[in-house]
């Protein structure tokens, strides 16, 4: 186990929990995680929402480390504005997982 905060990463879902209500970032969160990445923390959100959803805080793109956006499909690092990682479905895989679907989904 590592004793230093540089080692250390924070990572939080936006909707319901880092978000309030009315879908802002309340002020003593975004001071929390200033303060915490001012000392050498690691701050990231992880979530179902795109990219360009998560850049409508930006408040928040500059203070995060690569995020986890659209559901686990894409890391993208707004410090670099590109994904870090991102995997494409092979074109057979969803030929079939569309076949399953459709088959298997009530009409």
């Amino acid at each position: 186990m590592s004793n230093s905060i540089r080692d250390i990463l924070v990572v939080s879902e936006m909707d319901g929990n880092l978000l309030a209500g009315e879908c802002n970032i309340p002020a003593c969160n975004l001071e929390t995680i200033r303060l915490f990445t001012m000392m050498g923390g690691n701050f990231t959100v992880a979530t179902g929402r795109t990219k360009a959803s998560v850049e409508m805080y930006p408040e928040l793109v500059d203070l995060i480390a690569p995020a986890i956006t659209t559901g686990g499909c894409i890391i993208y690092d707004f410090q670099k504005s590109k994904p870090a990682k991102n995997s494409i479905l092979p074109h057979l895989a969803a030929r079939r997982l569309c076949a399953m679907c459709c088959t298997s989904s009530p009409r």
